[in-house]
């Protein structure tokens, strides 16, 4: 079956550190700020310049070597990046893996003899696809990174663009973004098959009657679960109660009210992919983005680099109508 690609994507915007009630920085006001020389008027040099220069020092900060995680476990490199300035994008590839522990290395069909030895100081590194937009007008960002079915470098590429912002005095706020359509595909091939009830902060009564061991546990959490069944999402939604959640006496349990607890209904494709949908989200999800296995390099599980950047290159369309992006004319 193979390694499967997995694509994160990232809506992130950035604001002046330590002041507390600031605004998200526009970036084409935080690319004049930090990007414009002395000998120049910030209001009139060419745009493109200073994304070339952000993009730059971004480059710059990997400083030609890995950048190892706190725990000197996992390390990133540049393999190479690719700045468009025209369209406000930096992309490319980044080596990420494993360091720090020995490895040895044996062929999968002979577990008992050893080929050879990866020592603690080297790097077991796969490349990564990585895309970022920071539109000029805009105080919204786009941040994708793929991996695969168990391996991924995700952090570590996030923390290295928060330290990179950090040095410019600046703080980063993300979120997890999933394109429509992609919801409603995961929605159409799936069944939900589990529903849970989840309750917190239970008085000290309850705690007591549930069991006097918990009755001093004031972060005491309850979670039903309700399994056994497999149901179209459309048809479950339609039979499930909506004034009542469930009809069942759980007094006891400080559940008298849906408001009392958190009901999550969790969605499995055919491939057992999982999704979870909290009913007070309005039943939205953010289901795992898989990619095509035709976006992989001919003969390898690694990414094709163009592929994969035309592919996502659609993909940030649909993302910035669906944040309300509009392009202005800014000069």
């Amino acid at each position: 079956m193979g390694h499967q690609l997995k694509l994160d994507i990232y809506c992130f915007s950035i604001k002046v550190r330590g002041e507390r009630d600031a605004e998200h920085k526009i970036f084409g006001d935080f690319f004049r700020e930090n990007y414009s020389r002395e000998d120049e008027d910030p209001l009139q040099i060419d745009k493109k310049k200073l994304i070339k220069r952000f993009i730059g020092g971004f480059i710059d900060s990997f400083h030609e070597q890995f950048v190892l995680n706190r725990e000197e476990t996992k390390g990133i490199a540049t393999d190479f990046l690719k700045p468009y300035p025209s369209k406000n994008i930096i992309d490319g590839l980044i080596n990420g893996g494993t360091t720090g522990i020995d490895q040895d290395v044996y062929d999968r069909t002979n577990p008992n003899q050893i080929e050879d030895t990866i020592e603690r100081d080297k790097i077991t590194a796969l490349p990564y696809y990585f895309k970022i937009w920071t539109p000029f007008d805009g105080t919204v960002g786009v941040l994708m990174i793929q991996s695969y079915t168990d391996m991924g470098v995700n952090t570590l590429i996030f923390e290295q663009l928060a330290r990179y912002f950090a040095d410019k005095n600046h703080t980063i706020e993300k979120y997890k973004h999933v394109p429509e359509d992609y919801k409603e595909r995961f929605k159409k091939k799936s069944v939900i098959y589990k529903v849970s009830l989840i309750k917190q902060g239970l008085s000290n009564k309850a705690r007591e009657s549930l069991n006097p061991v918990f009755t001093e546990k004031e972060h005491l959490k309850v979670k039903i679960e309700i399994t056994g069944f497999e149901e179209n999402p459309e048809t479950f939604w339609k039979l499930f109660r909506k004034k009542k959640i469930i009809n069942s006496d759980l007094t006891a349990l400080e559940m008298d009210d849906d408001d009392d607890f958190e009901t999550i209904a969790t969605y499995k494709d055919e491939f057992g992919h999982q999704s979870s949908a909290k009913v007070s989200k309005e039943k939205d999800i953010l289901p795992t983005y898989f990619l095509n296995d035709s976006l992989k390099k001919k003969g390898v599980e690694y990414p094709d680099y163009d592929l994969i950047r035309k592919h996502t290159n659609s993909i940030l369309e649909k993302v910035k109508k669906e944040i309300g992006y509009t392009p202005e004319d800014v000069d």
